[in-house]
């Protein structure tokens, strides 16, 4: 896993997010400015940054970022409320992260508490400003550079680097309360990607509704054939979006349109566009859909490592 600006060392060491001494005297936003700055000053040198079991990604950025604030909330405004962090977390759930369900259950019990006009613990709302600001940089460093350095699986991949602020990014966003348009922002612009992405939400919803039918092994299929293996084809070929007319009164018969199906799917699969099913095409159509957008997801990283502005002219 990358991190985000490797010239900015942790100097306290790690950000340790347990139980901290509430300070007595002070309002609740001096308390929650006090306990952050010992949460990030605390601790030793360590590669682990942690705060309530959760890694932190972000700790060579989240020092400096607090720091340039004073240590003041970045999430949580003079009225105590989390009001920014809903957008955060609708975008992050649009790319199934994990790590969600704590940030979501604390968010949940400080406004339970303010619902039932119960002070809450400034402990606990500085460890949820600091999740929420990990959460923002670690999914921004997704978008922008992938999650994968590409130098590690291909020594001879030149991969784009960026130099975006994240820090800056972020202290801007929560003042111009863009954060979901900032992240988005992100993303690379190029259609490939784009197309990607929305077959990605296809695909993941064709996995929820069980996929598509499996075509038993053998004799190859082509037209004027008929049987049970012509009918799941056709189921087959209907659910993956390559045959998209009605079902004909015989839907066991290898017809015109099913052999113009094999072909839209041949040619999507880098495959002969000969309409006939012989092993190549069974094999490509019994590759089942959570693989299909495992290859979506691995794809859409390898656009993040290219740069945003291609030129005029690429190959």
């Amino acid at each position: 896993m990358r991190t985000y600006f490797l010239s900015i060392l942790v100097a306290a060491g790690i950000l340790a997010c347990g139980p901290t001494q509430t300070p007595v005297g002070k309002s609740f936003l001096e308390s929650s400015m006090y306990l952050l700055r010992g949460k990030i000053e605390s601790g030793t040198a360590t590669a682990h940054f942690t705060c309530r079991q959760e890694l932190l990604c972000g700790s060579s950025v989240i020092p400096m970022f607090y720091a340039r604030r004073e240590y003041a909330p970045a999430w949580m405004g003079h009225d105590g409320r989390f009001s920014q962090a809903d957008s955060l977390i609708a975008t992050i759930r649009e790319s199934d992260r994990e790590g969600l369900p704590l940030i979501e259950s604390m968010i949940a019990e400080v406004r339970q508490q303010r619902g039932k006009g119960k002070p809450y613990d400034p402990d606990a709302a500085a460890d949820l400003d600091l999740l929420l600001t990990d959460a923002f940089l670690l999914y921004g460093s997704h978008l922008l550079a992938g999650r994968v350095d590409p130098e590690t699986l291909h020594a001879d991949w030149v991969a784009y680097n960026p130099t975006t602020d994240l820090g800056a990014l972020l202290e801007s966003a929560l003042d111009a309360n863009t954060v979901e348009h900032s992240l988005k922002g992100l993303r690379p612009p190029h259609p490939g990607y784009i197309g990607l992405q929305n077959t990605l939400m296809r695909y993941r919803n064709l996995a929820e509704q069980g996929g598509w039918p499996v075509i038993p092994p053998g004799d190859r299929l082509e037209k004027g054939d008929r049987g049970e293996r012509v009918g799941l084809l056709r189921k087959r070929l209907a659910i993956s979006g390559d045959l998209d007319l009605p079902e004909p009164e015989d839907a066991t018969v290898f017809d015109d349109a099913l052999e113009s199906a094999v072909r839209s799917f041949q040619r999507r699969h880098g495959l002969e566009p000969d309409g006939v099913v012989g092993q190549e095409t069974l094999s490509a159509l019994a590759v089942p859909v959570e693989d299909r957008v495992r290859q979506i997801v691995l794809n859409m990283e390898r656009w993040r490592w290219v740069p945003r502005d291609l030129g005029r002219r690429y190959l």
